[in-house]
């Protein structure tokens, strides 16, 4: 897939977490349902399809007029709020499952943004039946590039062959708990089998199909922001890179709990 630039010229791909009319006190990643369709419409007028599966993205990760659609830890509200209004555009997306908090909240989050529940085992499996990627966020959404090669191996192959019993499909994508990763974790990803990583951050590897950089969509961006994602402006993409000190944060917070 080449090197250099061509990172430059990658479709976008944007990274929506929580699709829910109810407000979060201290977070910013989640969308009114209201809000999300109104990014879509959006999104629609310059990307009018999405990229539908691991494949297609691999062989063709630069098309034009197409976007990749990720929901990162695949809460309760993508079946409820998220996927009817996919649906209604024609789009399909990518749905990556922390596998140790199926059918549960999300204590694995800060205090202050738990009490979002995540989907169910049957949920899963009518998504992937229904044209829905599934992809793995790990087993436990921890700091990868913090773990040993083992503890590394055991978050990727667990949750992707738990996955895949789930679904009775192959899982081959993956997108690292706080854009966190580094050569060990490509490595061992491809070891694994995955054939494509997503990471909010910028890596310093060439350009990579295990390590491509998606765009966090976040409760206060304007219209506008979300027409330079799609162009994947330079000034949106440093933008970003500010906005997403908050995973950083939450990295660090949970290295000083070894989590």
């Amino acid at each position: 897939m080449g090197s250099g630039t061509q990172g430059d010229r990658l479709l976008p791909i944007l990274t929506y977490h929580k699709i829910d009319p109810r407000v979060e006190r201290f977070g910013f990643t989640r969308l009114s349902p209201h809000r999300f369709k109104r990014t879509l419409e959006i999104v629609n007028k310059k990307c009018p399809f999405s990229v539908s599966s691991v494949d297609e993205l691999v062989e063709n990760p630069f098309a034009k007029g197409k976007v990749a659609l990720l929901f990162d830890d695949a809460y309760e509200d993508f079946e409820h709020y998220a996927y009817p209004v996919l649906d209604e555009f024609g789009y399909r997306a990518f749905l990556f499952v922390i596998t140790d908090f199926i059918g549960k909240e999300n204590s694995w989050d800060l205090p202050s943004l738990r009490g979002f529940p995540h989907l169910g085992r049957a949920s899963i499996s009518s998504l992937s039946n229904s044209g829905i990627v599934i992809g793995s966020h790990t087993r436990s959404h921890r700091v990868l590039s913090s773990l040993s090669a083992c503890e590394i191996r055991n978050e990727l192959s667990y949750s992707k062959k738990l996955l895949e019993d789930i679904t009775g499909k192959p899982v081959e994508a993956v997108s690292y708990p706080f854009g966190d990763w580094d050569e060990r974790v490509i490595d061992i990803a491809t070891e694994t089998g995955y054939k494509v990583g997503f990471s909010i951050t910028r890596g310093m590897l060439p350009f990579s199909a295990l390590a491509l950089r998606s765009m966090c969509v976040y409760s206060f961006d304007t219209d506008r922001n979300i027409r330079k994602k799609l162009e994947r402006d330079t000034l949106e993409l440093a933008r970003l890179r500010i906005m997403n000190l908050g995973s950083e944060l939450t990295k660090i917070y949970k290295k000083r709990l070894r989590y």
